[in-house]
């Protein structure tokens, strides 16, 4: 049977539907970035069809604001009227990409619909059954479609009889045919070259300040049950063709590649060879890389490091055995602390990436995976909730593991056997963990002052206990607090520092703390989440700003006023230089009791000084001249202009 047969109400469809010289393929894509499906699309597309002069591929997200999503639809298929629409589908939005299709059949009854992606269909049953409740919907390609959907876009464009296709179900006149195989390409080779000077619609779209994915496998070796990764075996894209790509790549000036592994090469001996090709490769492009952390250690660093290639994250996910042996998760996952500071020994902090409501997980086993966090000093955790996804063991079996399942289009899940209050107490200790991150110096402070190996785990996990707990209230609510605006943060700094002092000091029971040196410690870390949130206003603030432009010439800084900037905050804290710095750096001078500050909110920056310098600039919150009757010349004050003036601390404008 033909697709023309295949129409959504049996109408009688032109199987070819064109209205200029072009075959037009939409192609709906769930996130705004480059798409690798679209690449590869095109080019297995242009060797179907002889060229790529009598077919266009048109790539969208429609991932903006709302009220623009529905008529950039309406207009692509109103003008372009293409001739076959697909639409890459994930759970989350599986509804709305269905509401685009019949959209799209009430604008254009020709065009031919085909459901793709990650979960359009999890089985044969899950495909029929999209297929029965959307009749706007013509078919449906599971697993890898590389290959599938160009061949069905042929056939169903020119009226051709689809026949067998790896994955397809499709309605046919009044019936749905499925075929009970998931499609997906055995051998990696069959897969056309995506990034090369050939592929017009890459070298189109292709721009340095992108971030480019790239594949150098699928699949996975570990087994874990609720990813969607190893759907299909593990297989490797030949190194040679991996090779082409990262030259091409980095002879385009990339600025940033998104290598798109499960785990970056595979193997431990592949990912070497792959640092040694992109190395050889690199002139300035970084590659973003997640690591299998059983191939971590000082060698692989290194060569990482070498090649320009930044670990993203490290995908750790649960830290107790008994959990992740649940999940059929492989791998040593109390060997974190140690892997982790090799990455500190390298002065790396990559983001740790961990889950919760995972089953057989408990407050007690999530409290001491947030304790062995903080201990081995991971400041950025991604903590994330568990979605189960369908097609994957663990959605298969999420009744009999006691999952239950939000009603969200995430379908976050949750152990059902403890409840929502265990999820919310996994939710208040997420909070907690954020807050001893974003309060860094005073939980810096109360780590020092722990004596013994074991003193601050101990106390780290009494915290947890309680945000969970008695000061559950309490620190929800200070957390909800400081989400306020920077100016908000600036004129309450010291009483929500105070709050903070509060909520930590219990840390050390029989300890004797100094709680005038936490608040203030405090203080500088509400100035400084207030800066960082200032940076992010600042993003959307549209209205000009003083700047110098050109050349910095000693003339212009004697000639011109000059002013602070309007983004600069001096601020002095009666603290000693090293716990303010955390023990880092080499203090200024007159540094010993106080230290001076500037807080710069464009550059999300604080600067430590001495106490010359930061009278210097306190001159400069009123315009005035460098030199003047009650300034006379000094060539360090000179030095010091250009050097405030280079960081945009100082503004000017003519005398």
């Amino acid at each position: 049977m033909s697709p023309t047969e295949a129409g959504t109400d049996g109408n009688n469809r032109d199987p070819v539907g064109r209205h200029s010289q072009y075959i037009t393929l939409l192609l709906v894509i769930p996130y705004p970035f480059i798409s690798l499906a679209a690449g590869i699309f095109h080019e297995t597309l242009r060797a179907r069809m002889g060229g790529g002069e009598n077919f266009r591929l048109l790539v969208r997200s429609y991932q903006r604001v709302f009220s623009e999503v529905d008529i950039s639809f309406v207009r692509d298929v109103l003008l372009f009227r293409p001739d076959l629409i697909g639409f890459s589908s994930f759970f989350w939005n599986l509804d709305r990409n269905s509401r685009l299709a019949a959209l799209a059949k009430t604008l254009h009854p020709g065009v031919f619909t085909v459901f793709g992606g990650p979960q359009a269909g999890g089985s044969e049953q899950t495909a029929r059954r999209l297929l029965q409740e959307h009749r706007a919907i013509d078919a449906v390609l599971r697993g890898e479609a590389d290959l599938t959907f160009p061949e069905l876009a042929v056939k169903a464009v020119s009226g051709e009889e689809v026949g067998k296709i790896p994955g397809l179900a499709i309605r046919k006149g009044g019936h749905i045919g499925a075929d009970p195989e998931s499609g997906w390409v055995p051998d990696l080779r069959e897969l056309p070259l995506v990034y090369h000077p050939g592929n017009e619609w890459i070298t189109r779209i292709l721009h340095p300040n992108e971030v480019i994915p790239l594949q150098t496998l699928r699949g996975c070796r570990r087994r874990c049950s609720y990813c969607l990764y190893h759907q299909h075996p593990l297989r490797f894209f030949p190194l040679d063709r991996v090779a082409q790509e990262i030259s091409f790549l980095c002879s385009r000036g990339i600025r940033h590649v998104r290598v798109c592994d499960s785990h970056f090469g595979g193997t431990r001996e592949r990912a070497h060879e792959l640092f040694r090709i992109i190395e050889s490769a690199n002139r300035g492009t970084e590659f973003s890389i997640y690591p299998d952390p059983d191939h971590v250690d000082r060698d692989y660093i290194q060569a990482a490091r070498r090649a320009n290639c930044r670990v993203i994250s490290i995908g750790v996910e649960t830290m107790d055995p008994d959990v992740a042996s649940c999940q059929h998760r492989r791998g040593e996952p109390e060997a974190f602390p140690h892997m982790y500071e090799l990455f500190r020994e390298a002065g790396e902090t990559p983001q740790v990436d961990m889950m919760y409501g995972l089953p057989r997980q408990s407050r007690e086993s999530f409290r001491k995976d947030l304790v062995r966090l903080r201990s081995a000093g991971a400041d950025h955790v991604l903590f994330s909730p568990l979605m189960v996804f369908p097609g994957t063991d663990l959605g298969s079996r999420a009744a009999s593991e006691g999952i239950s399942l939000l009603e969200c289009p995430q379908r976050y899940g949750y152990p059902s056997g403890p409840g929502v209050e265990e999820y919310a107490s996994l939710m208040t200790m997420v909070s907690g963990y954020q807050l001893l991150v974003s309060f860094h110096r005073a939980d810096w402070y109360l780590r020092s002052r722990l004596k013994g190996r074991e003193a601050y785990p101990h106390a780290v996990e009494s915290w947890f206990a309680a945000v969970a707990g008695e000061k559950r209230e309490e620190a929800i609510a200070f957390q909800e607090e400081i989400q306020a605006g920077s100016v908000y943060l600036r004129e309450h700094a010291t009483v929500l520092a105070e709050r903070a002092a509060s909520l930590f000091s219990f840390l050390l029971p029989g300890e004797q703390v100094n709680t005038g040196i936490l608040a203030e410690l405090a203080r500088m870390d509400v100035l400084e989440i207030a800066m960082r949130r200032r940076r992010k206003e600042l993003a959307r603030d549209i209205s000009p700003r003083s700047s110098w432009s050109g050349i910095l010439l000693p003339e212009e800084l004697v000639q011109r006023q000059l002013a602070l900037h309007q983004e600069a905050r001096l601020v002095i804290h009666p603290l000693p230089y090293e716990l303010a710095a955390k023990g880092e750096g080499t203090p200024p001078r007159d540094s010993r009791d106080q230290v001076y500050c500037c807080y710069f909110s464009p550059e999300s920056m604080i600067y430590f000084m001495d106490e010359h310098e930061y009278r210097f600039l306190q001159r400069f919150q009123q315009p005035s001249l460098l030199f003047d009757a009650e300034h006379v010349y000094s060539s360090e004050d000179l030095a010091l202009a250009a050097r405030w003036s280079r960081r945009g601390v100082l503004v000017g404008s003519e005398a």
